[in-house]
């Protein structure tokens, strides 16, 4: 934990960083992680010129999938390449110029190539060029950072694999190539990489809501996710502005076949339902799918498969 007006600067991890799992299963506190820090929770803070190139796993099981700031027993687990989490009312903090290349291992909640969670931090220059080679079971993953509320990220980059698909839970994860869900800001960032999910899967960001803005972002990264997948976002609800994909996006099949014997009266509307499809769906070139605002952006890289149905532009 640091304090009002603290700073971590020039400082590099190498060692294994490891929150232990527990036996039992808890709503408890969470475990925040990170390579250099694990939690900033005063204002003013800054985490410079930091770099970590050690594993940073967090196999904590905690029951809490969503993060309440006026909660501290309602928060999910916080694991980042540099910083857990980050949070503050206050002067904000700063996280810049600092680089991760150490693996992420996540078992459950928010994760971020340089940090997890960022409400009240402006992140800038700063880049992951290593993956997440586990499934994150129930929560939200970025290539730069996992969830961002107030919150600025200018001049960041991705090189990595950014991978959670949510398997073996019901509920989906939202993963992105720089953030898993923006409601703040996100200019002039890069990936280059692979981004893999089950739902709201985009190259960019997973999920633009609202408050969020994405302007002059380039993604030329491969994106595969079943459902709302798109090059930039794959849910927007906010704004994008001037942003480039080139990458591919959903090119393989994954559609199957249903035997009279499947079909009745009862499971029809289910297996119709988009969210059931074991398929592709709702697949595009800057956006899976959108009520947000759209404005000069632009894609040359490949969409989808031959195929009929299923929502491709």
């Amino acid at each position: 934990k640091t304090y009002a007006g603290a700073s971590v600067a020039g400082s590099k991890n190498l060692a294994l960083v490891k929150q232990e799992r527990t036996t039992v299963r808890s709503n408890g506190m969470p475990a925040y992680v990170g390579g250099i820090v694990g939690y900033i929770y005063e204002s003013a803070a800054s985490v410079s010129g930091c770099t970590n190139s050690g594993e940073v796993n967090n196999d904590y099981y905690n029951n809490n999938i969503d993060f309440d700031a006026a909660e501290s027993t309602k928060r999910t687990n916080c694991t980042g390449g540099i910083v857990g989490a980050a949070s503050t009312l206050g002067e904000s903090n700063v996280i810049s110029s600092c680089s991760n290349s150490g693996l992420i291992p996540i078992y459950r909640g928010i994760g971020g190539g340089v940090v997890a969670y960022a409400d009240g931090v402006g992140i800038r220059d700063c880049t992951n060029t290593s993956s997440f080679p586990t499934s994150n079971r129930n929560g939200v993953t970025g290539g730069v950072a996992g969830q961002v509320l107030n919150a600025q990220i200018e001049g960041c980059l991705n090189k990595a694999l950014v991978f959670a698909d949510g398997a073996g839970d019901a509920v989906t994860v939202k993963v992105g190539g720089i953030v898993g869900v923006n409601y703040g800001s996100i200019e002039n960032c890069k990936f280059s990489g692979n981004v893999i999910g089950d739902n709201e899967v985009g190259g960019i960001a997973g999920v633009n809501e609202e408050t969020g803005e994405i302007r002059r972002c380039e993604s030329d990264a491969n994106v595969i996710g079943n459902h709302s997948a798109g090059g930039i976002v794959g849910s927007n609800h906010g704004i994008l502005n001037n942003c480039n994909n080139s990458g591919s996006i959903n090119t393989y099949s994954t559609e199957v076949t249903y035997d009279l014997d499947d079909i009745t009266m009862d499971n029809l509307e289910q297996i119709n339902s988009t969210s059931n499809v074991t398929a592709h769906t709702d697949t595009g070139g800057i956006t899976g799918i959108s009520d947000g605002k759209i404005y000069y952006c632009s894609n040359s890289g490949a969409i989808g498969y031959q195929h009929v149905g299923y929502n491709t532009g």
